[in-house]
């Protein structure tokens, strides 16, 4: 539940809940086939997924070790 609900906050990129290994996994992908990127578009990438990862990292840690309630995670999320 709580994947789903960052998922629908998140514009570029996306989680995946590995139910079998208990793993929460980011990926953003971007199709740039037969195409040349620039530096900007690079860092771009980069700095996007590090900020997402950064912003959810300690809380999903936290409703997985039970720390806080999905309840206080919902919260937190619509404030």
């Amino acid at each position: 539940m709580a994947i789903r609900i960052v998922n629908n906050g998140v514009v570029d990129g996306s989680f995946d809940y590995d139910v079998e290994l208990g793993h929460i996994f980011f990926r953003m992908t971007n199709s740039f086939y037969d195409t040349t990127i620039g530096d900007e578009v690079v860092v771009y990438i980069i700095l996007s997924a590090l900020h997402t990862i950064d912003k959810y990292n300690d809380k999903l840690l936290l409703l997985s070790k039970g720390m806080i309630s999905l309840e206080k995670f919902i919260e937190q999320e619509n404030s």
